[in-house]
Order: C-alpha cells, then structure tokens, then sequence
C-alpha cells in the first residue's frame, strides 16, 4: 500500500488515480502553473492526493491548519494571494466569504483504462515554486516561505546518500528527475 492508517488505506495504483483526478478537477478551474493553491484539510488519504495533484498540474501547495481561527487562514489566503483552496466539508466553515474552493470529497478518482490519456504532468524548474508555508517572522509577524522544487530535491538527495541505505528507498530515481 502506499497509505495506511490515516483515514483509509490506499494502493499506488489508487494513490495515483486520485492524484489524477484532482489534476483533472483542478485543470477545470483553469488554474495556471505555478498558482499557489490552498490545501486546507486535516492528515489523511485526500490530503496527500491533493497535494500530489497540485504537482502535477506545475502548482504550488500553501498548507492551511484546520486548528487556526478562521481570521487568520482568511490572512494566510489573502496575503499569500491563492484564488483556490481544496478542502472538505470540516473545512469549508473555515474558509472565508467568496473564497473559491474545490471539495475533496467530491474528487472522483480517474479511472481511464489508459493511464496516458490523463496527459503528463505539466512541467516544472528546479526554481519554481513547490510549496509555500508561513514561519514565525522575526517580528512575530506570520512570513510566507516559498520552496522551490529544488530545495526538495536538494533534501531527498541528501536524504538518500548520507542518511537511508539505498535499497531501503524507492524513489531514488525521481531524485534525478527533479534535480537537474
């Protein structure tokens, strides 16, 4: 499997279905690569996918704690400018008035019988954005962060050469795909 235990089990095959189909829903909103777009949403099988198909479309990911008042993920929203949030019905209530949004729960899975007919995923550079998040700024101010595709590969490099033994890790060959 390729989750277990959050709140569902999911195989690869599965895993990737949902991805493409929220590449796919969010291809319907014309979002355009590179957009920031808001995942707000608690730790589970929808939350991964989600994320996965904001990668493929070239998109950029600004996580949103379901925790924080709703004041505060409406400033996240706002100064981080993101059009759209994927959430699910917990979450909509938190999001604030307008915000334009896609539910989780209402992502159906691609089920073609050829995978290619989902199209590849939209490229990305090393220098665009991968996701963004907020640190505590040195001014106690919230500070949007962005993390290029880059740094990740960067990370999961090191990762693989100083850290896990090689045959314990099996997406080494996506390492160099994103890290030239």
């Amino acid at each position: 499997p390729a989750i277990i235990g959050l709140d569902r089990t999911l195989s690869y095959q599965e895993l990737s279905q949902f991805a493409l189909g929220v590449k796919q829903a969010l291809q319907q909103e014309n979002v355009a690569q590179n957009q920031m777009i808001g995942v707000c949403l608690p730790r589970s099988a929808g939350l991964i996918g989600g994320i996965m198909g904001i990668s493929m479309c070239g998109c950029a990911y600004l996580p949103l704690d379901p925790a924080h008042p709703p004041k505060r993920l409406a400033k996240y929203i706002s100064r981080a400018r993101v059009q759209l949030v994927i959430a699910n019905a917990a979450t909509l209530p938190m999001l604030p008035m307008g915000c334009k949004y896609l539910l989780i729960d209402q992502i159906k899975p691609f089920t073609a019988t050829n995978i290619l007919e989902a199209g590849s995923p939209d490229t990305a550079d090393a220098g665009d954005l991968a996701y963004g998040m907020y640190t505590s700024g040195s001014t106690g101010e919230p500070k949007l962060v962005g993390i290029e595709n880059r740094q990740i590969a960067n990370l999961l490099q090191f990762a693989t050469t100083c850290v896990l033994q090689a045959e314990d890790v099996r997406w080494v060959p996506f390492i160099d795909a994103i890290s030239s």
